[in-house]
């Protein structure tokens, strides 16, 4: 569903990505069809699974956190390359329900989550790895 609905995370997706933004929204310049559902049915199967590929390693945002904060070079060369174009404020992680459950959820010794993915966001003291977080 995100390379269908507008959102944040689809923005900065297609600005990162800019050619398979066109190839997606079906125009040159995917920001012309930026608030509108996109329809991936004209599209192959395989081009449609190449896309959501694309969109997981993007959204990921590998390297752009730090101890559960985003980098401030991260974000300054995000605004260099696509000026008035917003990034999210954190990266978009899709685990399996198997891995939720498990370790990702336990929180260690020093009470910060045991999983770099949930620490993103983590409020200290909360005792929810959750909060915050799309699920």
């Amino acid at each position: 569903e995100l390379p269908r609905c507008p959102s944040r995370y689809r923005d900065y997706f297609c600005c990162e990505r800019p050619q398979l933004a066109a190839t997606v929204s079906n125009c040159s310049d995917w920001r012309n069809r930026r608030r509108v559902m996109w329809d991936l049915q004209q599209l192959p199967e395989s081009s449609v699974r190449n896309v959501c590929y694309a969109i997981r390693e993007v959204l990921e945002m590998k390297g752009a956190t730090f101890r559960g904060l985003m980098r401030r070079s991260c974000r300054d060369a995000f605004r260099a390359r696509n000026p008035g174009e917003l990034m999210p404020l954190a990266p978009l992680r899709a685990i399996s329900y198997a891995s939720a459950g498990g370790a990702y959820s336990r929180i260690d010794a020093t009470a910060q989550p045991a999983s770099a993915v949930m620490k993103v966001g983590f409020v200290q003291g909360s005792g929810n790895v959750y909060g915050g977080k799309i699920v």
